[in-house]
């Protein structure tokens, strides 16, 4: 249920965010590493700024510059690869779903329709997110996502 409720917050934060159409960041695989890696002081460090202050998204790059995510652009990869976490944990479980698996969605879908097609419009809504990620930082974002899976987990467990 954790796992389940810190996928939710981390998607439902961003998601809104993340609607605009695709955009190359130049994400690294050094930097989504950093992300895998360091995430729970990252989030520490940028709890620490002033939502206020006028140069928050500035004093938000140096934090993130400071880990190696760098460029004008530091944020907008660290978003993304917050957002293309959360979506990979609501997608990669279906890729390879067994015999056991299908029936159990199955048996859901039936009797609980509704928890059903919500989980389901979730799984599309990540679905999204990842087809709006520009070709070439997905790529990279491909290579992680098993590493990413846990980055949701840990990120809940700062908030």
């Amino acid at each position: 249920m954790k796992k389940i409720f810190g996928i939710l917050l981390v998607f439902m934060v961003s998601a809104f965010a993340f609607a605009q159409s695709s955009q190359k960041l130049g994400i690294t695989a050094k930097e989504c590493k950093t992300v895998i890696k360091s995430v729970e002081k990252i989030e520490l460090d940028l709890k620490q700024l002033d939502k206020d202050d006028a140069n928050y998204l500035q004093n938000c790059s140096a934090v993130l510059n400071k880990y190696g995510i760098k460029g004008d652009a530091a944020y907008k990869k660290y978003e993304t690869i917050l957002n293309a976490a959360a979506a990979y944990a609501l997608t990669v479980p279906f890729e390879n779903l067994s015999p056991e698996n299908k029936a159990f969605l199955d048996n859901a879908r039936e009797n609980d329709p509704v928890s059903y097609d919500f989980f389901m419009s979730m799984v599309k809504d990540s679905e999204d997110v990842l087809a709006k990620i520009h070709p070439e930082d997905k790529k990279v974002l491909d290579q992680n996502k098993y590493e990413l899976l846990e980055v949701c987990d840990r990120l809940a467990a700062v908030k």
